[in-house]
């Protein structure tokens, strides 16, 4: 993936697009790891245009991947900030664990909306201590999941109808397409209430929203890249040390949170400002 993104960078910037932004910070900037990484990522792949990369695999061919999940905290007291990651909220497994017979494992497979919630509700749970926080998070789908379901392409038109008679009361023809139907759909669709946003009010807590694609304004992922940086010298050899890795450089970085805050304030002030 970022060979062929590297080549569609290239291909843009001789368009005359991105001027005075290098190829590889566009890159790092998209994928969401740092210039370095993608500079020594093309410098291997130009020496060896063959190359798989599958060396990141176990002896069954199975990936090396691991589900990382973590919150950070600033807090002001006075004239003194403070900050870190939110007690007990580092969470990382290995993504080929399967649940135990006795269903043992709480964070076991890929990562989705139900592992998200089961770990939210007990960060917000840990937050009441501090007493109200703003909980500032990306839009990934699992951060959104819309607890007020609605018709989409997807329904079943029987289901749509239904809809529509139970929490509209709209008299429509039984003969309406369903293109027809989605149409009356959008002038009575509700606002969408997030899960997330909802068992944040229930602990007192707010939730806001970056913007789409703006990186530079989620200090997490700051700490991330500077623990894939790290990790990237020297690679796991199995899943239980990938885990193991993550833990560990996730806790030598627990010292940076104020430094990336106040990075990430830079940005939202030059954003302010434009």
């Amino acid at each position: 993936m970022m060979v062929a993104s590297h080549l569609f960078f290239t291909l843009q910037k001789q368009q005359g697009l991105y001027r005075g932004i290098r190829t590889r910070e566009l890159l790092a900037t998209a994928l969401d790891c740092s210039a370095a990484t993608v500079e020594r990522v093309i410098a291997l792949y130009n020496a060896s245009p063959t190359t798989n990369f599958e060396a990141n695999t176990n002896n069954r061919g199975r990936p090396r991947t691991a589900c990382i999940i973590a919150a950070g905290i600033i807090r002001s007291g006075g004239a003194i900030i403070t900050g870190g990651f939110v007690e007990n909220s580092i969470r990382v497994w290995n993504s080929t664990l399967k649940r135990g017979i006795d269903g043992e494992e709480d964070y076991h497979g890929n990562f989705n909306a139900e592992l998200f919630e089961r770990w939210y509700e007990d960060l917000c749970q840990t937050l009441q201590r501090y007493g109200g926080c703003n909980i500032y998070m990306g839009g990934a789908a699992y951060h959104k999941r819309d607890i007020r379901k609605s018709p989409r392409k997807s329904w079943l038109k029987a289901d749509t109808q239904e809809w529509l008679r139970k929490n509209v009361g709209m008299v429509f023809s039984p003969k309406a397409t369903i293109d027809t139907l989605l149409q009356l759909v959008e002038f009575c669709r509700p606002a969408p209430l997030y899960m997330a946003v909802d068992i944040a009010a229930k602990y007192g807590h707010r939730v806001c929203y970056t913007p789409p694609y703006h990186l530079t304004l989620q200090p997490i992922k700051l700490i991330w890249g500077t623990v894939k940086n790290r990790i990237a010298k020297k690679p796991a050899k199995n899943g239980k040390e990938v885990v193991a890795k993550v833990i560990e450089e996730l806790e030598a970085c627990k010292g940076d949170w104020l430094t990336v805050y106040r990075h990430v304030q830079k940005h939202e002030d030059a954003f302010v400002a434009a």
